[in-house]
């Protein structure tokens, strides 16, 4: 089931926040973990906070070496902690958008009275006027 998960790009998550709270999630993430490196090398795995509090939060120098007891080599732990994130991420834009080659936003930019310049011209020739 995990291979072809990978192979219909599919992203598999592991939180970190459950490991630091408590032994028994810590044993529970750790085990995850591992079967997600036993079964299919740590394909498309993603690593996560899952934090209900803000002091639960890591740094990413640290989420990467929590991928590491994890099972996840260095160079998968940098990519489950940044490129895999990136990569759902423009998947998902893309299947919402379907095959495009450009977006486009359109922002409200009007001005109110009080945002606008009260004199036309140069900046300059506003501050000659001004010093005579």
């Amino acid at each position: 089931m995990y291979g072809l998960g990978v192979s219909h790009n599919v992203y598999f998550e592991i939180p970190y926040a459950p490991a630091i709270l408590n032994a028994t999630s810590r044993k529970n993430t750790i085990q995850m973990a591992h079967l997600y490196h036993t079964f299919g090398k740590s394909k498309n795995v993603i690593i996560s906070s899952k934090a209900l509090n803000h002091f639960h939060l890591r740094g990413p120098y640290d989420v990467m070496n929590l991928g590491l007891l994890f099972g996840l080599s260095e160079e998968q732990s940098k990519n489950a902690a940044t490129n895999n994130c990136r990569t759902l991420l423009i998947r998902a834009q893309g299947r919402k958008f379907g095959k495009t080659s450009m977006t486009m936003e359109i922002h409200d930019l009007r001005l109110d009275e009080s945002q606008l310049p009260e004199e036309e011209g140069p900046s300059i020739k506003r501050l000659r006027v001004d010093n005579t």
